[in-house]
């Protein structure tokens, strides 16, 4: 490790926060040149998020369809959009500067198994029933509707699943 480096290989060795401008300025105080700001960006990058597409037919159908069942509630009707998660209960890895050939590790809980929950959401009411069981199948999703039939006992109910 040469010294102009030192300074740079210690922060990143530590795992002090480095960000693009940090690094633009060592190269030019101690190598006497800077990065190209471009090349620079190549070296180091995040990932992107693809949004996804939906079929806007799709949607606008689905708009008429809930409009008009909303229009037509009896007085104890509620509609429920209801779907399944399973939220880790872990760390994430993202990117860093870290020098060619080590490894950095991050530390990370007990590695407990995913959470599995069962949800609807009466958003008319901003209203959530969760039942949260070993995984998401039919015996847990029976449950959560014995639930939400605890909670409402007048009216019909509306449920949108995914």
């Amino acid at each position: 490790m040469g010294s102009k480096n030192s300074l740079l290989e210690i922060l990143i060795k530590i795992g002090e926060p480095v960000n693009r401008f940090l690094v633009i300025c060592f190269s030019k105080i101690h190598y006497f040149f800077s990065y190209n700001l471009l090349t620079f960006l190549s070296i180091y990058k995040k990932t992107k998020h693809l949004p996804g597409k939906g079929d806007l037919q799709k949607q606008y159908a689905f708009v008429k369809v809930y409009n008009q069942l909303k229009s037509n509630l009896g007085k104890h009707d509620e509609v429920y959009f209801m779907d399944g998660v399973h939220p880790l209960h872990n760390s994430i890895n993202c990117n860093g500067w870290i020098k060619k050939g080590t490894e950095k590790a991050v530390k990370s809980n007990t590695g407990r198994d995913r959470l599995n929950m069962n949800g609807a959401c009466n958003i008319a009411k901003t209203e959530v029933i969760i039942h949260e069981d070993v995984s998401v199948n039919a015996q847990s999703t029976i449950a959560l509707f014995d639930k939400i039939l605890i909670h409402q006992p007048k009216g019909m109910i509306h449920i949108y699943s995914r």
